[in-house]
């Protein structure tokens, strides 16, 4: 079965792991710390179906820097091998489509974990 890969989790935002909001009156966004990140991944249940799910998504959105909306529109099928390296495609704002590769421990530890535990087809 290929289906929506993360459906409903769209909802997360960084004041739900105890970061700060980014102050978009300055303009720019402030990357989080190593120490941060790590709090944000460990955040999820891993014994939960829905804790890979958040974590995978999680990982992805540190990773590769995909707005939240980016990474609620992935689906199963975005998920791919892009010149031997794992991709995801995404609609980017404006419509604009990519393909952008994931770091292998990111994919494998997380992506892969999710899409073997959920009997997802990609």
């Amino acid at each position: 079965m290929q289906g929506v890969w993360w459906s409903g989790a769209a909802h997360l935002c960084a004041s739900d792991f105890g970061v700060a909001a980014v102050n978009r009156r300055e303009g720019m966004t402030l990357a989080f710390s190593q120490t941060q990140a790590r709090a944000i991944l460990d955040k999820p249940d891993p014994g939960t179906l829905l804790g890979v799910r958040d974590r995978a998504m999680l990982a992805v959105g540190l990773q590769v820097g995909f707005r939240r909306a980016e990474i609620a529109g992935l689906n199963v099928g975005d998920f791919h091998m892009n010149r031997g390296f794992d991709s995801l495609k995404v609609v980017r704002k404006g419509g604009k489509k990519g393909s952008l590769a994931i770091h292998p421990q990111a994919a494998q530890r997380t992506v892969t974990k999710y899409l073997g535990k959920s009997n997802l087809v990609f």
